[in-house]
């Protein structure tokens, strides 16, 4: 039913009849539990994203004294993440930046540091999530799949008997990958999100 022109009146009768029809789908509510694990699993990967941003701002930085930095074996050999790798990088690098760049490594540091003690106590909250989850065991077992992912899958899918049958479950999923149809031709793309 395709309405022109909407007022509460008119919605309110067109809710009524698909209500009346059956053709009202009813909208799923996730447990409490389900959505507070959510909000810590989202913060964690709110983090993780932050993270790889500011690793990436600083490579960035570094970049542009290629040429300066390549007597440095510590910058090629290990990941420059690292603590050892950043205590160096702070002793012996720091004096060919200039003081703006100096300021901006230093400030980028400091959040990467701070970014990952929030991380590591994230994992924690995350660990105490799944610890008596027998969904997360059994997900655990799929290759490829650690606790946070399992735990992620587990709550983010919640209740698996809401989906009435796997298409809807991979539709959910965003496992079914886009086609396009073009002509009498058929494209298969990258999986919908």
């Amino acid at each position: 039913m395709k309405l022109r022109t909407k007022t509460d009146k008119i919605n309110s009768v067109a809710l009524a009849h698909l209500l009346k029809t059956n053709l009202l789908p009813e909208a799923y509510v996730p447990t409490m539990e389900a959505r507070t694990a959510r909000q810590i699993l989202r913060q964690r990967m709110f983090f993780v994203r932050l993270q790889t941003m500011t690793k990436n701002r600083i490579t960035t930085l570094l970049d542009k004294y290629q040429e300066k930095l390549k007597n440095y074996q510590f910058l090629k050999n290990t990941d420059i993440f690292i603590n050892k790798a950043i205590k160096l990088l702070k002793e012996n690098v720091f004096f060919i930046l200039s003081e703006k760049e100096r300021r901006i490594l230093s400030q980028d540091l400091s959040l990467l540091e701070s970014l990952k003690e929030r991380i590591k106590a994230n994992d924690y909250f995350v660990k105490k999530l799944g610890k008596d989850d027998e969904r997360i065991s059994h997900l655990k077992t799929i290759p490829g799949i650690g606790d946070f992912f399992a735990t992620l899958i587990a709550f983010e899918v919640d209740d698996i008997n809401r989906f009435g049958n796997y298409k809807k479950f991979h539709g959910y999923m965003g496992l079914i990958p886009s086609t396009y149809l073009l002509g009498n031709r058929t494209f298969h793309g990258r999986l919908t999100k």
